[in-house]
């Protein structure tokens, strides 16, 4: 056999051979990749995992809105001329209970997660605010303003059983949020001069105080593991996202800015956190990682105010 035969056979051996080490690394991969698809929610579940309820003022009041985390979609849910705000998500996923502002007073309403029966809870002279759920979903807490005083009222989901848990001197103010067990509640109080975050039982019950400095703290909420509270704060000047234990240790800034943000809601897995922020000239709604306030991404994006966002 003459050198050039020799060299044709070894050329050929040396494709053969590249070609079945590509072809076996086309298999493996293939294996991995259709025994490991991603994973999207299917159609029933994606309203359960990732979507975003908020107020947004695009049409000249406030309206209650869902944005799809996955697709950014948004869809509007109440379309009115009086001011829909402060949207909490049921824990089923089912209906969102908000707070509608008309003839000069404010009461809780509930609506279907599809913009469908409207339902009126409250009613009457006083202010009633910020509704949370019970992880159960069996009660709604909520803030009642009556003679310039607040204080929580809880009732059941459908408007019966309406009980007052706090008292006068407790000076209750803002946003409350229900723990995950449903066994306590984080609120705010102005008793000390200053908005101050506070956690009792769910029976009104062993008050006990999370935060102490001379700046506003407000808007808790808890984390779906139950170990944590989010909050915002102005102890840098302006209004930041924190978070802590919920026996008020390792106070940890997320934000920086010099704009505010405010209002954080925590996702389904307590992986990431939405809030809304002035980080564009008007308020938007924005989400975050949980740990470290990193990988911060803009969702709304408008001339109109987006706030008081609620994940589930």
């Amino acid at each position: 056999m003459n050198k050039i035969s020799r060299n044709k056979i070894f050329k050929s051996r040396y494709f053969l051979l590249f070609l079945a080490i590509f072809l076996l690394t086309g298999l493996l991969l293939s294996f991995f990749i259709f025994k490991n698809p991603l994973e999207i929610p299917s159609s029933s579940n994606r309203q359960s995992v990732s979507k975003i309820a908020f107020t947004s003022y695009r049409d000249g009041d406030g309206e209650v809105f869902l944005i799809d985390i996955n697709s950014l979609n948004q869809t509007q849910l109440t379309s009115n001329e009086v001011d829909d705000i402060n949207p909490s998500w049921s824990p089923d996923a089912a209906k969102i209970a908000f707070t509608r502002s008309f003839n000069g007073t404010h009461d809780i309403f509930l609506i279907n997660a599809d913009g469908s029966n409207i339902n009126q809870l409250t009613s009457g002279s006083t202010n009633d605010l910020y509704p949370s759920w019970h992880p159960d979903g069996s009660k709604i807490a909520f803030i009642r303003y009556e003679d310039k005083i607040a204080n929580i009222f809880v009732m059941n989901s459908n408007k019966s059983d309406l009980r007052q848990m706090t008292s006068s001197d407790q000076k209750v103010v803002d946003k409350l949020d229900w723990s995950p067990d449903g066994k306590r509640i984080a609120f705010v109080s102005n008793r000390d001069g200053d908005y101050e975050i506070f956690i009792m039982n769910s029976d009104g019950t062993n008050e006990i105080k999370l935060t102490d400095n001379s700046e506003d703290d407000g808007k808790p909420a808890w984390s779906p593991s139950g170990d944590k509270i989010a909050f915002a704060s102005m102890r840098d000047g302006d209004w930041e996202i924190f978070i802590m234990n919920t026996d008020g240790s390792n106070q940890t800034q997320l934000t920086f800015n010099d704009v505010y943000d405010t209002y954080p809601s925590w996702s389904p897995d307590g992986k990431n956190i939405t809030f809304y922020s002035g980080l564009d000239g008007d308020a938007e709604i924005f989400i975050m990682n949980a740990d470290d306030g990193s990988d911060l991404n803009q969702l709304t994006f408008n001339k109109a105010l987006d706030t008081h966002p609620d994940w589930h």
